[in-house]
């Protein structure tokens, strides 16, 4: 795999669009989702 295919799972996982409101948000959701894939 060439060095420009490989990138960071939090980079990847950034690029997804965030729906929830500005109002609640404590926690980036890449780092929730890096969490959630870490712990299955």
């Amino acid at each position: 795999m060439s060095e420009k295919n490989s990138r960071h799972l939090l980079d990847r996982l950034a690029e997804i669009h965030d729906p929830r409101n500005d109002k609640g948000k404590r926690h980036p959701l890449n780092s929730i989702l890096g969490l959630v894939i870490i712990g299955l």
